[in-house]
């Protein structure tokens, strides 16, 4: 399977049986209900007064914030795609996800530990 312009070692068919799969079923319509219109949405669908609203199709990009708005909990998730990048997830989605940044863990290691790691003797000038 390629992900985020990667191959990787996983199988698409074990990965669409696996609980990280995600189904991104995004919205290309969405309808707008009248109390919720613009009034520029209202000059331009003057039928949608007596019909309630009107059926509002959605950019590629605003269709994934609208995906993106309702699915919240799939963050992780999302981050977690095999090769996930996110600059090319915005590049694709328009959603601009945060990479946390790992701090690296430095061990603490006495004078005499390091020595020994190093295979040297250090000695200490003052």
């Amino acid at each position: 399977m390629r992900a985020f312009n990667k191959e990787t070692n996983i199988k698409y068919s074990d990965w669409l049986n696996s609980d990280d799969y995600i189904y991104f079923d995004i919205p290309l319509n969405v309808y707008v209900w009248y109390s919720d219109m613009t009034e520029q949405e209202k000059k331009d669908h003057d039928y949608a007064k007596n019909t309630g609203g009107y059926l509002k199709t959605l950019w590629y990009k605003e269709a994934w914030a609208e995906w993106y708005k309702d699915n919240q909990d799939k963050k992780e998730k999302i981050k977690n795609l095999p090769n996930f990048d996110a600059d090319i997830f915005e590049q694709i989605t328009g959603i601009k996800i945060e990479e946390e940044k790992k701090e690296e863990v430095i061990e603490e290691l006495t004078l005499e530990e390091i020595c020994k790691q190093l295979g040297k003797n250090i000695k200490i000038i003052k």
